[in-house]
């Protein structure tokens, strides 16, 4: 197996314990919320702590991986995710929980952009979207096995100590990632591709770039259909369907095995016969997941709304495929991590407020409706967001290395 493919397994597990730190809340938040006294509005703005942790820190991050490489990113921030997520298991009320996560949030957002840079030089442009689609299925497999891991450790032991046993996958990937991931020099294809000169893309440069902001819209309100899923899928079906913690983390597992074909799915279709139109094709899966996360709602029992959110979450993260191959191919390859930063930067924006604007919604209505609705409508303007690549010129659309 090539090293880039050893590589990409690294990271690929480095990704599943990034995910699992970072979503074990949202299967925690029940016991959670009624072991600190928190309201659905308290548990939102939780959930958003995280995302404004991990805003901050994806511009500095990516500046910063575009100097020292990113393999040292690799090494150094599950070593920092290990501290924040034990330590999520020490604070005493909603100021230290919210303070835990935001730090936790900083120490995954400053190594964010160091996949993407990894995956522009060492893939081609017709391999890009199904590799990120290879990669990014650890944004799924790790929820549907932190479900049902967390909810075995949440009934074995109180909420406290599960966070500090999940500090110990982010030390073995630390260590992982420094033995197996090669030094920052391109190989195979990358190599014939890779442009050299004696300075990055200025900055300001990246920033006048169209390209990059019909990405980062899109990317924007993409996240809050995503990121609400993500934060308030397990507590909707606890609420909504009156199940248990233990069938929570059972049931809730489901939808993610769909995400995992769609990463696959749409990243293939993109490198191969809608190479072409990926822009066309972001827009109709993000239409496509609003349509379905309308029904998971309108469903009347527990069978239809997972049929809903299992096609939602088929789409929302083959999406995620789609951003990642497209964005990298609009970015120069002097500065893939810097460019991709700002993108992810700006998109952020969408996770930091959805959880939050959920929480509050569904608490001041008594209802999911209201939050669902809201998740569809920005899915929607993500999609007109997508198709705005269109508008570029025709030269404007190609991969910046391809």
């Amino acid at each position: 197996m090539p090293s880039r493919y050893q590589a990409l397994v690294a990271l690929w597990l480095f990704q599943i314990v990034n995910y699992l730190d970072r979503t074990s809340i949202s299967f925690a938040g029940p016991t959670m919320m009624k072991s600190m006294g928190l309201t659905p509005a308290d548990f939102g703005i939780v959930l958003s702590s995280f995302a404004a942790g991990y805003f901050i820190a994806q511009l500095p991050g990516g500046l910063i991986t575009d100097r020292v490489g990113s393999k040292f990113m690799f090494v150094l921030t599950p070593l920092l995710w290990a501290v924040c997520t034990g330590g999520i298991g020490l604070v005493a009320g909603i100021a230290g929980l919210v303070t835990a996560r935001i730090c936790l949030g900083l120490a995954e957002g400053i190594g964010n952009a160091a996949i993407f840079k990894f995956i522009g030089d060492h893939f081609s442009s017709r391999e890009r979207a199904r590799v990120s689609g290879l990669w990014a299925t650890s944004f799924a497999v790790a929820p549907a096995l932190g479900g049902p891991l967390i909810a075995m450790l949440l009934v074995n032991f109180d909420w406290r100590t599960t966070f500090m046993m999940l500090a110990l996958p982010a030390l073995g990937a630390a260590l992982l990632n420094y033995f197996v991931l090669p030094s920052d020099r391109p190989t195979g294809v990358a190599t014939q591709n890779r442009e050299t000169g004696p300075a990055r893309t200025p900055f300001t440069q990246l920033l006048r770039q169209r390209g990059l902001w019909f990405v980062a819209l899109t990317y924007f309100f993409f996240n809050f259909g995503y990121w609400g899923y993500l934060g308030w899928m397990p507590s909707y079906l606890a609420s909504a369907h009156h199940i248990d913690l233990k069938s929570v983390g059972l049931v809730a597992g489901i939808p993610y095995v769909f995400g995992i074909l769609g990463l696959l799915t749409l990243g293939w279709l993109a490198d191969s016969a809608l190479y072409a139109q990926r822009a066309q094709l972001w827009a109709v899966s993000l239409v496509l997941a609003a349509a379905c996360l309308y029904v998971a709602y309108q469903a009347s029992d527990l069978t239809g709304s997972l049929i809903g959110l299992s096609g939602a979450a088929f789409f929302l993260y083959g999406s995620l495929a789609l951003f990642a191959g497209i964005m990298i191919d609009y970015a120069p390859a002097d500065s893939r991590a810097s460019f991709s930063a700002i993108a992810t930067t700006a998109g952020q924006l969408g996770g930091i407020i959805a959880p939050a604007v959920i929480g509050a919604l569904v608490q001041k209505s008594g209802s999911f409706a209201s939050g669902f609705a809201f998740m569809v409508a920005m899915l929607v303007v993500a999609a007109g967001c997508a198709l705005g690549l269109l508008s570029l010129p025709r030269d404007a659309r190609q991969p910046a290395a391809a």
